[in-house]
């Protein structure tokens, strides 16, 4: 149910959705494979949703009371429907407009890479992070196992390989550091 025309693609890229889908360099996002399943699972869902908001109301017009209760939608119902419908024209508009881009064959970190880094709080405090660098979050992703190249883990990560370092600085000027403990090739689907 996209709602694109098709006639003129390019200049409804322009038009639609630029601040969603347009990086700062003014470019369309990239969505690695896991994204998209992602964002087709929430479309499936949100469509099933909106059905059943529609079919509760169908229903409830069927059996309207003998005292003529309205048949109009409330403020609440319309409301509802409006925003799965705000969300499907986005996910669509995402899925139909960005860069879907494969999972990288190489030992660089870079968009779509699955990779596993130790990170030392301290000398006494560490964790492993094992995730998918992506260059935008753009659904429901799981925030241990995604991690956007704005935030400073991802930045940090952004051209590595197994065994380098890494470092940032949090704004109150504490010092992060970690070590790429590897880097998976070809990582097609998310582990359940």
């Amino acid at each position: 149910m996209l709602f694109f025309s098709g006639k003129n693609i390019e200049k409804e890229k322009q038009s639609c959705y630029n601040n969603i889908q347009l990086n700062e360099r003014g470019m369309y996002m990239k969505l690695i494979p896991e994204q998209v399943l992602l964002l087709e699972k929430e479309l499936g869902e949100l469509l099933d949703k909106r059905n059943i908001l529609r079919e509760q109301k169908e229903y409830t017009n069927s059996h309207v009371s003998v005292d003529g209760e309205s048949s109009c939608y409330t403020y609440d119902e319309r409301e509802a429907i409006q925003k799965c419908s705000d969300r499907i024209r986005m996910v669509e508009s995402l899925l139909r407009l960005c860069d879907h881009i494969s999972s990288p064959n190489s030992d660089i970190i870079t968009y779509g890479s699955h990779f596993s880094v130790e990170i030392n709080y301290s000398e006494d405090e560490s964790e492993v992070f094992n995730g998918f660098l992506v260059e935008e979050m753009v659904t429901t992703e799981d925030p241990n196992l995604f991690f956007s190249t704005k935030s400073y883990l991802g930045k940090a990560l952004l051209g590595k390989q197994e065994n380098d370092s890494i470092s940032w600085q949090l704004p109150n000027g504490e010092v992060i550091s970690g070590t790429v403990l590897g880097v998976e090739k070809h990582v097609e689907k998310i582990k359940k």
